[in-house]
């Protein structure tokens, strides 16, 4: 499973899609609603889970790389949604997993609020 960024689609993942062929079927990048960081990381964790509940049931392990907020996303879902029980691996490609300070500008995001460094 595939988890794009803020600003992005599942597109960003065609090189490596491409690249990966068959060896990784089934092969799930879901398209999350993140307008522009005004999706909250908890709701967007909730829309994965629901991704993942549709393509491989409630019980089959799944692997998981998470670019960007997608990392974050993804994080989510496995530390607060219960996906550690069914999480086999999970990859964070630049995901700002403690917070940046590029998420300072955007007071009303709620996705920014969510990755805003602590203080």
């Amino acid at each position: 499973m595939l988890v794009h960024g803020l600003l992005d689609n599942p597109a960003v993942f065609n090189a490596l899609k491409r690249c990966l062929g068959d060896q990784r079927q089934p092969l799930l990048i879901p398209e999350l609603p993140l307008r522009f960081g005004l999706t909250p990381v908890p709701e967007a964790a909730e829309l994965l889970g629901g991704h993942i509940e549709a393509a491989f049931g409630l019980e089959q392990p799944v692997d998981l790389l998470g670019f960007s907020i997608g990392g974050v996303i993804a994080r989510t879902w496995i530390q607060l949604l219960g996906g550690h029980r069914r999480t086999r691996r999970f990859i964070s490609v630049g995901s700002p997993q403690q917070g940046t300070l590029t998420a300072q500008p955007w007071p009303g995001s709620t996705a920014a609020a969510f990755i805003r460094p602590s203080t």
